[in-house]
């Protein structure tokens, strides 16, 4: 389902001149919501093979069989693009924002624009479609970024910083924390469920930018659609995630979505708590309590507390970092690990379908000992012992075939026990991936069947209720006006802050302009101090005088010298620098960093950024 949400700023400021009309807008502005809502069969309601044409039966048939699979009767719209991905499905998405998104430079080009792919897979094969369909728009047009691959922080800077990419295929790498005023179209070609993380993504496209010269291909204020300052940026979302929203989803008051670390977290530490009453005063019960207690403490103690999250949850923190806190749980202390850090933690489980198992099982646990409906417990891990027993050919499986056989007995789970359930998450939990597909068990299936455009809404309406942007809007405006204010000023002019200029910063952001949750909504993990470096820049004296020492230095190179001066303008522009950037675009061109500089001036230079950016995060002694 494509859905255009298109962001409009529209400029009622009483100014002479445009430029300042321009600045004006981040006051004076109203957001507005126009969209057009265009359906397709695949992405609503999935692929039923009994309802294809002859012709798309067979092509899916072959491509099943292709992978050594049978074609199911039905493939829920969920599965689409996550593991089975069609052409003509992608090639829609595409084809509409090259079409349809906004363009700049007069409408010579598309403007900057970023797909936020479902994962790995889905974004490769978005990349070779578009390949595909417009071969002459090679020279990197498109790129991919995804966790873990060396050169996704390198393309995210040229993103940032040169012409191309014009397209960013994302896969959770630019969802928060990415500034590119430039962004002008959002393509949302995943599901979204969280309603913060929601707003965080469309957040990549709220800053404003001047001189860009837009061609809109919606506008009708302007004529022939073109206009020169960034006055609106489009959404295009193909899954139903604003319907989503609109409906009532996600968590009350708008709190994130409970994620697996959290929902994992909060059923260990009710264990944790039910395993202090009488009835589990056994060794075995105790012995496994003290398990969870050193496996939630561990996870509390990796919490970072420079990180804005943790920052304003840290009394509980720093509590329950001492691992006497766990002596006895009583109910406000199981309130306080399950609201504010819960919510906190990652679990460093790298299978996720496991993780998922632990999170029915150790609902399932909670259910017995408080007392809860075990029902819908017994019946899923019913039906997973069901299937795996038809996976026996897998070495794994049937080493756990006289277990899988026990649990399908009648009375297996008539007086089962928390302790028994434990000794089947952990023979299980490693067998769940050949179920869902990260294993053998399923195969990617690519395939090419007819899913043309089906219906096609629009409208207009004003977004009232968008609290997120208005955040985002009195954050700049507030900086603006306020910039001679003094931990402002100190930021600006690269100087170090107190302990009280920090507390000054969480009262702006928290108090004054709004809640930790606005923030969180708005900026995600973002410092206080680097949020405001970002908006209000370094001052360039101030940049200079900083790297004067190293300036001076007689003995540096033309080349060398061009090389610094680009470390400062990036460093000016943005507020700080990461050193690992030095070794990524655009500083690795002509010469990279490591072989420009020698040792003592690489390690002088890297001290030097570092200083800069722990100004705006770290108190000075």
């Amino acid at each position: 389902m494509l859905l255009f949400l298109i962001f409009v700023y529209e400029l009622f400021a009483n100014t002479q001149t445009r430029k300042s009309k321009y600045r004006r807008l981040v006051e004076l502005s109203d957001l507005l919501l126009e969209s057009i809502r265009t359906h397709t069969s695949f992405l609503d309601e999935g692929i039923t093979y009994s309802e294809l044409s002859e012709e798309d039966q067979q092509r899916l048939e072959e491509d099943y069989h292709e992978e050594g699979e049978e074609v199911p009767e039905y493939i829920p719209e969920t599965d689409i693009d996550r593991w089975l991905f069609n052409a003509e499905t992608v090639d829609n998405v595409l084809q509409t924002l090259m079409d349809q998104g906004i363009h700049v430079d007069g409408g010579e080009t598309l403007g900057k624009s970023i797909i936020f792919a479902a994962n790995r897979k889905h974004a490769e094969y978005i990349v070779e479609r578009f390949g595909k369909l417009y071969p002459k728009l090679t020279g990197g047009y498109i790129k991919h970024v995804v966790h873990g691959y060396d050169y996704s922080h390198s393309i995210i800077d040229e993103f940032k910083l040169k012409d191309k990419p014009i397209i960013v295929v994302s896969v959770d790498m630019m969802d928060t924390g990415i500034d590119v005023p430039e962004i002008v179209n959002l393509v949302f070609f995943k599901t979204v469920r969280s309603r913060v993380k929601f707003r965080q993504m469309i957040g990549r496209g709220t800053r404003l930018r001047p001189e860009l010269d837009v061609v809109d291909p919606l506008s009708t204020a302007h004529p022939g659609g073109a206009y020169s300052d960034k006055e609106r940026f489009f959404i295009f979302d193909w899954c139903r995630n604003f319907e989503f929203f609109e409906l009532g989803g996600d968590a009350e008051d708008g709190r994130m979505a409970e994620s697996l670390s959290e929902a994992v977290f909060s059923r260990k530490v009710q264990l944790v708590k039910d395993f202090q009453t009488v009835e589990y005063a056994l060794i075995e019960w105790q012995d496994w309590r003290s398990e969870l207690v050193a496996e939630t403490h561990e996870q509390v103690q990796e919490l970072d507390e420079e990180l804005v999250s943790v920052r304003l949850h840290r009394a509980a923190v720093q509590k329950f970092k001492q691992e006497a806190a766990y002596q006895f749980i009583n109910d406000s202390d199981l309130a306080t690990l399950q609201t504010e850090i819960a919510p906190l933690v990652h679990d460093s489980e790298s299978d996720i379908d496991a993780l998922r198992f632990d999170k029915i099982m150790y609902g399932y646990m909670c259910a017995i000992c408080e007392g809860g409906r075990t029902e819908p417990f017994e019946r899923r891990l019913l039906a997973v012992a069901t299937s795996l027993q038809k996976m026996v050919t897998i070495p794994q499986i049937k080493e756990k075939l006289p277990l899988l056989q026990r649990m399908i007995e009648e009375y297996f789970f008539d007086n089962v026990s928390a302790l028994t359930l434990e000794s089947i998450r952990k023979e299980l939990r490693g067998l769940i991936k050949f179920l869902v597909g990260s294993g053998p068990g399923r195969k990617i299936i690519y395939t090419s069947l007819s899913d043309p455009v089906i219906e096609v809404e629009y409208g207009t309406e004003m977004m009232h209720d968008d609290d997120y942007v208005d955040y985002r809007l009195k954050v700049n405006r507030y900086l603006q006006d306020y910039s001679d204010n003094a931990v402002i000023s100190k930021l600006h002019r690269n100087e170090p802050l107190t302990e009280e200029d920090f507390q000054e910063l969480e009262r702006f952001f928290t108090v004054e302009l709004g809640t930790a949750d606005d923030y969180s909504s708005a900026y995600g993990e973002t410092p206080f101090g680097l949020l405001v470096r970002s908006i209000v820049k370094l001052d360039h004296d101030a940049v200079m005088q900083t790297f004067a020492g190293f300036i001076n230095d007689e003995g540096l190179s033309d080349q060398q010298m061009a090389f610094v001066h680009r470390v400062i303008d990036y460093i000016e522009a943005n507020g700080c620098m990461e050193p690992l950037a030095l070794a990524q675009a655009p500083f690795d061109r002509p010469q990279g960093f490591a072989r420009l500089f020698d040792r003592t001036r690489q390690m002088s230079l890297v001290k030097i950024i570092k200083s800069i950016k722990d100004n705006a995060m770290v108190p000075a002694a």
